[in-house]
């Protein structure tokens, strides 16, 4: 089980670190059973993120799970979808 968490985190470690150096944001919030459940995941996650992605996009940078439960999935998603929307002038 433990081999299985470790694996899944280095995958998402993995595509946060290439999604980090391209777009470069000062904070990721994962949410989830695992990053909200299992903080060895989100520990694995952060240092496969700061090995991988470009140094100067991971200065700062702020890899935490989500605080308000396992809805923020969509919240995430309505806010990518919204912010646009209202932010074009």
């Amino acid at each position: 089980c433990l081999t299985l968490m470790v694996r899944s985190a280095t995958a998402v470690g993995d595509a946060l670190a290439m999604l980090v150096s391209f777009f470069n944001p000062s904070q990721v919030i994962l949410a989830g059973a695992l990053p909200q459940g299992c903080p060895m995941f989100l520990d694995v996650a952060r240092r496969i993120v700061s090995e991988r992605a470009l140094i100067l996009a991971t200065a700062g940078l702020q890899v935490t799970a989500a605080a308000s439960g396992l809805e923020d999935e969509r919240r995430g998603a309505a806010l990518l979808t919204v912010n646009p929307v209202f932010n074009a002038a």
